[in-house]
């Protein structure tokens, strides 16, 4: 809408769905350091040094008895919704000065109402090898014991499913002003703000066939026997070394998730992927143009100021209460310079100085934490991460010696401080 020749004003909406489905199936065996241990029944190392002049001592063939073989089935469905919806404005109030401006939102939506993964295990098994000696072009991965295509050598011995949801928002004003003061200098300034909004949450039906109560398992038992009619024959379509398996028994996903009515069973909620965190950010900035002629070279710069402010709120579980952290407001002042110099049409020379911020992810902010039970570790976040703060210098010469080409050097030096790292115990 253009109400009078120096007025623009325009409205833009866009709404979005896209659904994603994985859906895969593995065979493999564990070789883990908390699996019972395997016989190892011939092997080939390979001590060849490296290009730092050390052996890199890898095991690249193995053939092994009494190995944990494991037969995955997976699947996840992800239905996601984005939109959005913007007001830009633009007013010349004369050939020198006018302003612009935007107020917008924009949401984002992922839901997950499966995300499941059946596993089969034998864990016993006989007659396992492994080649990467290059031997072959591709690996050899050989399961040359009982056949795996037989379903009935497997036991289902764990069931997973993870439904969730992630909310993603995002609302801005801005109003920005500019004013040309003569020919050779342009004067700029505005206002930000910025509202960040993220929420997770995520709900588990995680357990062992056995232990979880599914099935009666009996002594020796670790899960439900697989039988044929609770397999699916799977076929691998890629490329493997001569004498691998590429057929195998599979869970069915459809057959076993009826049998056990998974999806109808309570599912717990998982504290550490439950967390919230808002964030506003109110800015103000001012920035002079310029342009100078020193004889017949050009000289363009700009200098300015950005001044920052941040509040922040994170939410999460942390020992069982669900808890909210109102951090301290703070604010950062960023000056910037840029230079350039059009030695000749051909040949410029650029400078810049900025101090510049760059905030942690949402994500990294939640006051809660997870424990993982499979790997022996507690992990939490920190909602009093600092931004990480950067002082910087660059410098270039560029020579456009040819259409379409150039020969350029630069120098860069950055001071980072604040950087956030995970550290562990």
């Amino acid at each position: 809408w253009s109400p009078t020749d120096r007025t623009d004003v325009s409205l833009d909406f866009m709404y979005a769905t896209y659904d994603v489905t994985q859906d895969f199936k593995t065979i493999e065996v564990l070789f883990r350091g908390n699996e019972p241990g395997m016989d190892v029944t011939s092997y080939t190392m390979e001590t060849n040094p490296d290009r730092f002049g050390s052996g890199n001592n890898t095991l690249i063939a193995m053939d092994v008895d009494n190995a944990w073989v494991r037969s995955e089935t997976y699947l996840q469905e992800q239905e996601n919704e984005f939109q959005q919806i913007n007001l830009n404005f633009s007013h010349d109030f004369s050939d020198k000065w006018g302003i612009s401006g935007m107020l917008g939102t924009t949401e984002n939506e992922s839901t997950i109402p499966k995300e499941t993964t059946l596993m089969y295990d034998d864990r016993a098994y006989d007659g396992y090898s492994y080649d990467y000696s290059g031997s072959t072009q591709y690996p050899v991965l050989a399961f040359n014991g009982l056949d795996v295509n037989d379903g009935t050598i497997f036991q289902l011995s764990d069931v997973r499913d993870r439904p969730g949801y992630v909310e993603n928002s995002f609302d801005a004003a801005l109003l920005d002003i500019h004013w040309n003061i003569t020919d050779y200098y342009t004067l700029k300034g505005g206002f930000s703000y910025k509202k960040f909004d993220f929420y997770t949450t995520q709900s588990r039906r995680d357990t062992s066939v056995c232990g979880g109560g599914l099935y009666p398992c009996g002594e020796g038992e670790y899960g439900a026997p697989g039988t044929a009619e609770l397999s699916d024959a799977y076929v691998y379509p890629g490329r493997v070394g001569q004498g691998s398996n590429t057929t195998w028994a599979a869970p069915s996903l459809k057959g076993w998730t009826e049998y056990f009515d998974l999806y109808n069973l309570p599912a717990n909620l998982n504290f550490g992927s439950n967390r919230a965190v808002e964030e506003e950010n109110t800015g103000y900035w001012i920035q002079l143009d310029g342009q100078h002629l020193f004889g017949n070279m050009d000289f363009y710069y700009n200098a300015g100021v950005r001044y920052i402010e941040t509040e922040q709120q994170s939410s999460g579980w942390n020992s069982g209460v669900w808890v909210t952290v109102d951090r301290p407001k703070y604010d950062d002042t960023l000056p910037a310079l840029n230079a350039a110099l059009w030695v000749t049409p051909e040949l410029v020379i650029r400078g810049s100085w900025a101090e510049t911020m760059s905030r942690p992810s949402l994500s990294q902010l939640s006051p809660g934490g997870s424990v993982d039970s499979f790997n022996y570790e507690i992990r939490y976040n920190n909602p009093f991460l600092d931004p990480t703060r950067s002082e910087n210098l660059d410098f270039s010469a560029e020579w456009y010696f040819a259409e379409e080409a150039v020969i350029a050097l630069a120098w860069f030096q950055k001071d980072i401080e604040s950087f956030p790292i995970r550290s562990s115990r």
